[in-house]
């Protein structure tokens, strides 16, 4: 299952708490100066892995779905949202709910 969904393994291994965002708390995670710096230090103090600076072009999925196979995801350098097939080689960046 963890080849299948492996963006739901990363969440997992990390323990309880942590999720992968939907595409409106993404595009404010990552295309807002001020809550990206923010989240930005609160996962270097838990040891998480940071998220890209906004020069990078870079592009991260979401959790949230256009179909069965097909999910929403955001580029970092030009703020776009596009829709893909789900098995392709993106970021995930999940999030701490606490």
């Amino acid at each position: 299952w963890k080849d299948k969904y492996p963006a739901f393994a990363w969440c997992a291994d990390h323990g309880d708490g942590w999720y992968l965002p939907a595409i409106e708390e993404l595009n404010v995670l990552l295309l807002n100066d001020e809550v990206h710096s923010k989240v930005n230090g609160t996962l270097e103090q838990k040891r998480g892995s940071v998220m890209y600076s906004k020069r990078d072009n870079k592009w991260y999925w979401s959790s949230t779905e256009d179909n069965k196979r097909y999910a929403w995801f955001v580029n970092m350098f030009y703020g776009l949202t596009r829709s893909d097939n789900r098995g392709n080689d993106l970021f995930v960046r999940a999030v701490s709910a606490f």
